[in-house]
């Protein structure tokens, strides 16, 4: 019965080892990317195999933008919660309603071209901004310019 114990607790020490070993490995490019200065930006580089340079100054305009992006999130947040309200308010869509959808397509329509204008006069890269896509879209010109 002794033996038997031993030979469960080394089975389940060698799985709890293996186990370790592969999420350690498993997890080693995220917590690698964890510690770049922008992690954020770090899946642009690799899908777009830019430099060091490249990357550095979408990095530098990254955090150029990060203020005005705020403000823009805040400002798109609050509309849809009036929309939100709108709705709950009147059960349907209503001309109230249609008005408050109406405003918060204007102000994600200002996010997009603030963020466009931005990268504008620097970048070889456009960008769209579309809250359902977490990539952005990269224009013709930097693959084949």
């Amino acid at each position: 019965m002794k033996r038997f114990g031993l030979i469960i607790g080394a089975g389940l020490l060698i799985c709890a080892a293996a186990y370790c070993g592969a999420y350690f490995c498993g997890t080693a490019p995220a917590r690698r990317m964890a510690q770049e200065k922008y992690p954020e930006l770090v899946w642009l580089k690799k899908e777009f195999n830019l430099s060091d340079a490249e990357f550095t100054r979408i990095a530098e305009l990254h955090a150029a933008y990060q203020p005005c992006c705020g403000e823009m999130c805040q400002k798109i947040a609050a509309k849809n919660a009036e929309v939100r309200e709108a709705l709950a308010k009147s059960g349907g869509i209503t001309p109230e309603v249609e008005q408050k959808l109406a405003e918060a397509a204007a102000i994600r329509a200002e996010c997009q071209k603030a963020m466009e204008k931005g990268w504008e006069p620097e970048s070889k890269l456009r960008w769209t901004c579309n809250s359902r896509s977490k990539f952005a879209k990269a224009s013709s010109s930097r693959f084949h310019g």
